[in-house]
């Protein structure tokens, strides 16, 4: 064994490999002639190789001095003075990255996904699971109708340079910038406007934190037979950011969501926080709506709880459905893990159950 520095090398080591055909060689040698590096995979090895073709024959084809056909019967014959380059590849494919994060584990490749929401837990979220493989081989798509402004970037995962573009797309391209093997699509749309497009995903994760829309993507799961969706997960901030909790919807004989506060006006089952804290809301102010203050850590703490749990249930380990972190233990109330029951109040599947 040795390592080719010439072509003349190259082609004799090139034949002593048993997994390569001598047939091959024409069509390697063409690839380095045509000024592409070519690249061999094997079990234990991705081997680069790039062949340094003579100046004076690259101009000589250049003034048609030489045709460029009869390059390969000139470079031939000086094979032993025509030297290669040798580089050692490494696999980094998203299913490589994705089995190196999970490698007994099933990941977000094997799922379609929609993100509803692409703001301060979104936007992590989308990170989050492109690295644990979404968009890699199955749908990915991520839907929100509003624009990143200066006062949105203390907690969420674009910057000053994305400042005025929608949030889907400058997400999906910073998701995209992140892996090139990623194919995502992105709508300034609300998600319920494309309810069909909605259905096709097999995991539908709500971002929002808005009880709005959290209720009527909850009824849309419940009651659209059409859809292809099998889970919906929602993620939100609870109480000035005293806690994060997520929830896991498998329209099963378990609660919805719903189930978690049945009237609008009465208490949560499972409160992460005191209720009768005052919302620690903030006035619009020009070019921005009124908020609720609290760090990037209790969005990225959201977000990952979001993927944990979107981990367990593609694993068929769906594990308690309703979970909680406490970001403030001053203010926090923690929840232990749990699969709630449904509520008999509840507006909207006590009605309908069983589910079919």
């Amino acid at each position: 064994m040795f390592a080719p520095s010439t072509l003349a090398d190259l082609k004799i080591w090139f034949h002593s490999q048993p997994e390569l055909k001598h047939e091959l060689w024409d069509e390697a040698f063409q690839i380095l002639l045509d000024g592409q590096m070519l690249f061999l995979a094997g079990i234990n090895a991705l081997l680069g190789i790039d062949m340094n073709i003579p100046k004076p024959i690259t101009h000589a084809v250049g003034r048609k001095a030489i045709r460029k056909r009869a390059m390969s019967r000139v470079i031939s014959s000086m094979d032993k003075k025509v030297t290669v380059e040798r580089y050692a590849g490494k696999w980094s494919s998203m299913t490589d990255v994705a089995a190196r994060n999970n490698p007994r584990d099933r990941s977000f490749s094997d799922i379609s996904v929609a993100v509803i929401g692409c703001g301060t837990i979104g936007s992590h979220l989308a990170r989050m699971i492109a690295q644990c493989g979404a968009g890699s081989s199955s749908r990915f798509t991520l839907f929100d109708p509003d624009i990143l402004t200066e006062g949105n970037i203390g907690r969420h995962l674009l910057g000053l340079d994305s400042i005025g573009q929608n949030k889907a797309h400058a997400t999906a391209e910073n998701v995209k910038r992140f892996h090139p093997g990623l194919d995502v699509f992105s709508y300034e749309a609300n998600a319920l406007d494309y309810a069909g497009l909605l259905g096709r995903h097999e995991l539908v994760i709500d971002a929002t934190g808005e009880w709005n829309v959290q209720c009527a993507l909850n009824d849309w799961f419940l009651q659209d037979k059409q859809s292809k969706t099998r889970a919906v997960l929602h993620s939100w901030v609870f109480m000035n950011g005293a806690s994060v909790q997520s929830f896991l919807n498998l329209k099963d004989q378990f609660a919805c969501f719903r189930c978690l506060k049945p009237s609008f006006n009465g208490q949560w089952r499972y409160p992460a926080g005191d209720e009768r804290e005052p919302l620690n809301l903030r006035p619009a102010t020009c070019g921005d709506g009124s908020f609720v203050p609290f760090t990037v850590d209790t969005s990225v703490m959201a977000a990952s709880l979001a993927t944990r749990a979107g981990l367990d249930w593609i694993n068929n380990n769906p594990g308690p459905r309703l979970r909680t972190i406490v970001v403030d233990y001053q203010r926090g109330r923690e929840q232990k893990p749990r699969t709630p029951a449904p509520s008999p109040t509840c507006p909207a599947c006590s009605t309908i159950r069983p589910f079919q």
